[in-house]
């Protein structure tokens, strides 16, 4: 090759290079352009959404506002009794009667006392609608309050900003959420049943729970003699332990486990023998004995037992977490085939829940006791208590637990909630309404758990008088409970209620 075809050749090479550097930053402009163009798209959609999303929570603030008014004001004091009518005089009377006996065109005789007798019949009218208005009342006002149901005197304390206990018998659920009617009457404890009924009622739910432990046991030394059942009711226990640890924060997804729970349940009832009486199990049975599958109340024990330590330790670290398994036990609880006599079996999870977390039913104790450590459902492994931050934590997941099975609506659901939401007023009312000297920590840990994500929940079921319960709760309580990071933890709540939901209590 000539040297003159040398030069040629690599001047060609030289000015495609060049051609290429052109196309190539040519391209790479273009690349950017494109880029700047989808951002400022990107941008442009953004700050479409963004004011959406900010016009519709504007929306929802002032129908929540419009909902919730403004903080009640002191109910005006009582009207005066009406004093006691004069005695009716007899003239009267006698003559009321002769003018109804005269007819109607006889001349009526001068009166003897020398008023006309238009005045003495309107005098007596009077004193007789005035005895009947005073009698009315003396029948109506009661010597005192109802048993179950509160005092004149502490439901006008709902509206008034002072001391008063908060009413531990739930009002009527705001029109925004209407509820079923519970079949019982709401419980109650200031005021309207003191501490022995409390206690009568704890004693009650931790016999419950100690035959629950001796069923399993017996249960368990019945499969030690047959290798096959052994076998089938381990497999069942150990799917419903697995099932309750895969749920999630994804609704459509917690169907599948859900569903496996209680096809397991549903065949666990079906093995006829052995038998057991149900109703040693139930508060309130509606018939007794009520004897089914033993397996049926093992499984629902164990399941039981799952939930509330998925509560302790899933809610306890966050209690976001507790909503997902709130609905997984209602749903469980209210299915039709796992009832008897259409009668929730409940009371298997409430037993627990009293040992873990007896504070939510009026419990109290003293944590630098061991027997007031049990009081307060602290938890003992290898014999030693666990250490005070553990405790907290628990006692915060299971008052979240607490709230995201009381705080459900079945408005839209065919079946029938398995657990009022007058519990959750009612388990609030018997913390809030604790005397100073038994506040300790875990009253505040518990009430934490109810509230942190649940107050505009329970702001829609009960309205005012919910807010006036979050003022108590948010405002007052923390005066009165030990001081530290738990209790200040209280007005935080308050500072996110007001930024987050735009409800300001005070």
């Amino acid at each position: 090759m000539s040297q003159s075809t040398h030069y040629e050749d690599l001047y060609n090479r030289r000015s495609l290079s060049k051609e290429l550097d052109k196309i190539d930053e040519k391209s790479t402009r273009l690349h950017h352009e494109l880029l700047d163009a989808a951002r400022e798209a990107h941008e442009r959609v953004y700050r479409a959404a963004e004011a959406e999303r900010l016009r519709a929570l504007e929306l929802e603030a002032r129908e929540r506002r419009a909902r919730i008014e403004r903080p009640p004001d002191p109910l005006p004091p009582s009207p005066p009794p009406p004093e006691p009518p004069a005695p009716p005089a007899a003239p009267a009377t006698v003559a009321r009667e002769e003018q109804k006996q005269r007819p109607a065109s006889a001349e009526a005789p001068p009166p003897e006392n020398g008023f006309p007798n238009q005045m003495v019949q309107s005098t007596a009218t009077q004193t007789t609608q005035a005895q009947l208005f005073t009698n009315e009342n003396r029948k109506q006002a009661p010597l005192g309050p109802e048993p179950n149901q509160p005092s004149s005197a502490a439901a006008s304390s709902m509206f008034q900003q002072n001391t008063e206990p908060i009413a531990a018998t739930a009002p009527a659920p705001s029109p925004a959420v209407q509820l079923q009617p519970p079949a019982q009457p709401a419980p109650a404890q200031s005021g309207t049943r003191d501490q022995v009924e409390i206690e009568n009622e704890h004693s009650k739910y931790v016999t419950i729970h100690q035959q629950l432990k001796t069923m399993r046991k017996q249960v368990m030394d019945l499969c030690k003699q047959d290798r096959e059942l052994k076998l089938r009711l381990g497999d069942m226990r150990r799917d419903i332990n697995t099932r309750v640890g895969q749920l999630s924060n994804d609704k459509a997804a917690n169907r599948t486990p859900i569903l496996k729970i209680i096809n397991t349940l549903k065949d666990a009832r079906r093995n006829p023998k052995p038998q057991i009486d149900y109703s040693q199990f139930m508060i309130e049975p509606r018939q007794s004995p009520y004897r089914d599958s033993a397996f049926f109340i093992y499984l629902l024990s164990i399941f039981s037992k799952r939930v509330i330590d998925q509560f302790a330790v899933e809610a306890g670290r966050d209690t976001k977490r507790a909503e997902s398994i709130g609905i997984m036990v209602s749903t469980v609880f209210s299915e039709p085939d796992l009832q008897t006599n259409q009668q929730s079996m409940i009371d298997i999870l409430l037993a627990k829940y009293h040992i873990t977390c007896p504070v939510l039913f009026g419990i109290n104790g003293d944590p630098k006791m061991q027997t007031g450590r049990r009081r307060l459902g602290w938890q003992r492994i290898d014999g030693e208590f666990i250490p005070e931050n553990a405790h907290n934590e628990r006692q915060l997941g299971l008052g979240a637990g607490y709230a995201s099975l009381t705080l459900r609506n079945y408005m839209k659901s065919k079946k029938v909630n398995p657990y009022l939401p007058y519990h959750f007023w009612t388990a609030m009312a018997r913390i809030l309404n604790t005397p100073r000297e038994k506040v300790v920590i875990t009253h505040v840990c518990v009430l934490r758990g109810m509230l942190e994500n649940y107050m505009v929940k329970f702001l829609e079921f009960y309205g005012r008088p919910a807010y006036v319960a979050l003022r108590k709760a948010l405002i007052e309580f923390p005066t009165k409970a030990p001081q530290g990071p738990a209790t200040n933890s209280l007005y935080v709540l308050k500072d996110v209620l007001e930024r987050d939901h735009r409800v300001t209590v005070r």
